[in-house]
This record gives structure tokens, sequence and C-alpha cells, in this order.
């Protein structure tokens, strides 16, 4: 488990009220390396880790976009309803860039131009992009005041909205506002606030192999992989809720969850979290809780075979093997369990099991937990209520234990290779 920093920075509107937030990458432990894996890892924790709603709250967010990620596909992962993408005033316009640009905003992006000076060589290197704007980040200090009225009234015109940067006094914002300024951002209001949380970061490997995966069209190699790994599991349920997926049914096996995504969407989301490189924590293979959660799992989908529910049908072995990995989910995150699975729109009966130990998937739970305690009475108890052979009872276990190490030693062969 590794801990990641982010800092987001209020907008405010004419009257004083929150618009949106600036999301911007702190690596108070580990330096970026450029812009593209700054923004990508802003998003992985905002869309992967901490979730949209968390960050945001009700309102929208502004990213910083370099020229590389408004060229990629992962770009189109973005929720469009939820982030304005602030292409940075280094990116060089040409006839690619327009052309992206142009279908972005076709497609319902909202686009911001950072930084704006108002400087010639500015204004000839952005001038193709004005037509599909929506907002400007000005950076007034550095203006020309005649050049300045002159673009205020150019953008009203044309319906762009203007977004005063860098108000750090009462002065400059009653200036500001006077010029007829849409926004306000800078410290005046608010420094960025420095937000905390914990991450855990799938091992580079297994990115690549699910990649090679979906290339080579293999849906239920996809599935195995995601079933042998907590992390990157969690990470994909978390990103289905922040993305604002329109849930038909609740989720109740990584199969659907990966199947509600596609394909193609899949690939780009693993992209955008290679882009992000952020596994600079000890290796999964070294987390007791990750290997704790795999073994759960495993063991919730051997024993699943053996089990039926109330109405006779014997309990999906992919739904039981979820609840295993999910059941630790709260240690993992640092989270209450509860609000987790809620926020991950998880079937009711998974939940139920989870957090009051209920139902089937509850009572198979239990029993992994008097196994894990070494309380061999209730472990015998409870298996002779389901009415498990004792045989086949340490069948499915020893089974459970060896598909665990033998995935966590193929990890550590890999990541050493």
């Amino acid at each position: 488990m590794s801990e990641y920093y982010m800092a987001r920075q209020p907008i405010l509107d004419k009257e004083g009220n929150l618009f949106a937030f600036e999301l911007l990458y702190r690596g108070i432990h580990q330096p970026i390396l450029d812009d593209m894996q700054a923004t990508a890892d802003v998003l992985v924790n905002t869309l992967n880790i901490s979730g949209t709603d968390n960050i945001l709250g009700h309102d929208i967010g502004f990213v910083n976009i370099n020229r590389n990620l408004l060229m990629d596909e992962s770009i189109f992962l973005l929720p469009k309803e939820r982030f304005v993408l602030e292409i940075l005033e280094t990116v060089l316009v040409d006839h690619d860039v327009i052309e992206r640009v142009k279908l972005l905003k076709a497609s319902g992006f909202r686009i911001a131009l950072d930084d704006v000076t108002l400087t010639y060589e500015y204004l000839k290197n952005f001038k193709d992009l004005l037509d599909y704007i929506d907002f400007v980040k000005l950076d007034l200090p550095m203006m020309n005041e005649k050049i300045l009225n002159t673009f205020i009234l150019y953008c009203h015109q044309n319906n762009i909205k203007i977004l005063a940067e860098k108000v750090e006094t009462i002065e400059q914002y009653n200036t500001y506002h006077a010029y007829g300024c849409d926004y306000f951002q800078g410290y005046f209001f608010s420094k960025p606030e420095l937000l905390h949380n914990q991450r855990l970061d799938p091992e580079k490997f297994v990115l690549l192999t699910i990649l090679k995966k979906l290339q080579e069209e293999d849906i239920d190699g996809t599935i195995t992989i995601f079933e042998q790994n907590a992390a990157i599991t969690l990470q994909l349920l978390r990103f289905l809720n922040s993305a604002s997926f329109a849930f038909r049914n609740p989720i109740k096996s990584i199969k659907q969850a990966i199947l509600l995504l596609g394909p193609k969407q899949l690939r780009n989301w693993i992209l955008l979290i290679a882009y992000s490189n952020t596994s600079h924590q000890k290796q999964a293979t070294e987390n007791p809780l990750l290997y704790l959660a795999q073994t759960r799992s495993n063991l919730m989908q051997q024993l699943s075979q053996f089990q039926q529910d109330a109405s006779g049908n014997q309990i999906l072995p992919e739904t039981a093997a979820l609840t295993g990995l999910l059941s630790l989910a709260d240690t993992l995150f640092g989270v209450s369990l509860s609000s987790l699975l809620k926020e991950l729109s998880i079937d009711e009966s998974i939940y139920m099991a989870l957090v009051n130990r209920e139902g089937d998937l509850g009572q198979l739970l239990t029993i992994i937990e008097s196994i894990e305690s070494d309380e061999t009475d209730k472990t015998a108890s409870y298996i002779s209520a389901i009415g498990i052979e004792e045989n086949t009872f340490n069948k499915a276990i020893n089974k459970a234990y060896t598909l665990t190490d033998q995935f966590y030693a193929d990890m550590n062969r890999k990541s050493n290779a």
C-alpha cells in the first residue's frame, strides 16, 4: 500500500459560490517526470481511489492536459459532465491538435485554455482553437489593459467564460470583477487543499498481461487475472462508479463489471493506470492483506460449489469470489466497509454478507474466518450445517491455498524477470 497526495483549489463564481475545483498533482515522496504522468496520476486517484464524488462533490474538476494525453484515446474515459480539459500553455497547436479538440468538443467535452497571457506568441499559437473553447484562464497581472479589454469583449461575444487565476488580494478581485470575469481562482480565496489517502497499485506486469489478453480477445483470461488481483479489481469497481455508468442491475461478479465496461474502454482504462506510473510502493507479494484477500476469494469460490441458496440454486462461483475479494476492502482502503460497498454499487447479497455476515455468502465467509482464527470446533460445526464432508472440505481448502500460492509465485517470477 502506498500513500498518494494530490490537491484541489476552489474556483468561485461572481457571487462567491463554489463552481469547480482545479485538481493538482503533489509529488511529495515521488517526483513527477512529466505533465502527462502528473495528470494521469491525479485522474487515477480521483476516478479509482477516492472516487469522483468524494473529491469533487457535486461540482466539476479542471484537469491539466498536455499534448500526449490530449491525443491519447484514454481521454475519452473521463466522464465529460464532471471534468473540464485544461490545455496547457506548452501545447504546440497544429492540424492534429485542432482536429482533436474539434472531436472532443463534438463529443461533449468542455475545453479550457490555461495560463492565457495574450502575448503575440500565445495568440498566434492558440488563435485557431478559440472557436472550440469554453473557458480561458487569464493570468491577468501579466497583461496589457487595452489588449485585455478587447479580448474580454471577444470572449463575451463568443460565449467563452473568463476565469481569473492567481487572484491574491481583495484589490485584484475587485479589479478583475469589474473587467467582467466570470470565475475566480487564487490564494485570496484558498490555497490548494492537500488531499491525502492510500492507494493500491497493481504490478506493472499485471497491467501488461491484461492488455495482452485483451489484444488476443481473451475475455475469460482477462476475467481470471482480475479474479486473482484484489488491487486492480477494487480500482475497477471504484472507476465504474465514478464514471457514472447507468447500472441496470447491481454488480454481482467481476465478469459483469468487465463486460459492463467493454474491451475497448477497459484497455484505455488500463493504459491510464499505466501512465500514472505510481508502482513505487513495496510489491503486492509482500502485502499480507492482499494475499489474505486473494486466499479468501479462492476459498469462497471453492466452497460455493457445495453451497445452495434458499431457492435451491447453486451460488455462482464468481459472486462468491468477488465477496471474498472485497472482504478486506475496508482495511485495504482505510474506509468504512458499508460506505465503500454502497459507493461501488455492489449486489445486496454481497453487501449483507460482508457487513452483517448474513445469507449464504455470509455463512461461507464465517466459515473462512473460523479457519483463519483456527477455531476448529466452530469450523466443524459450520461445515456440518451446510452438509460438506470433512474430506471434501479439506480438499477445497488445499486447492484454494494452492491457487493463491501459484498466482503469487508466478507474479514474483514475472516481476523479477
